[in-house]
């Protein structure tokens, strides 16, 4: 009896830690897609000062859950996401507006896809 309720324990931990490695992935791909669609559109209005604010205030954000995220994620992708990140501000700043809007449409991409491969639907459990 003992054993089952070792187990039931064990999976109701195993149980929360996967619904909080869901719910802070989602969390932070919604704040970070939002602010890169609102520095994008900034930077086409012209509003350069404002879209290099957002940009860097969705790469502090990453910075901020980077740690959390690595525990249960594979570092290569972080990584893909922390290089177009961090590319953001400098093209701003050059006043490279189409590579910034690229380079902000591929980070949002990269972000959709890792919350996307985090939902426990069957074809990322199987």
């Amino acid at each position: 009896m003992k054993r089952l309720w070792a187990a039931v324990a064990i999976l109701v931990v195993v149980t929360g830690l996967c619904w909080w490695g869901v719910h802070t992935t989602i969390e932070l791909s919604n704040e970070l897609s939002g602010t890169l669609q609102e520095a994008r559109n900034a930077a086409e209005q012209g509003d350069f000062e404002r879209a290099a604010g957002l940009s860097n205030q969705a790469e502090e954000n990453w910075r901020k859950f980077h740690k959390t995220l690595s525990t249960f994620i594979q570092h290569t992708r972080l990584e893909a996401i922390d290089l177009s990140l961090a590319s953001l501000s400098p093209l701003i700043e050059h006043g490279a507006v189409d590579e910034f809007s690229s380079e902000c449409a591929r980070a949002a991409a990269q972000i959709a896809s890792l919350q996307e491969a985090e939902l426990p639907i069957l074809e990322n459990i199987l």
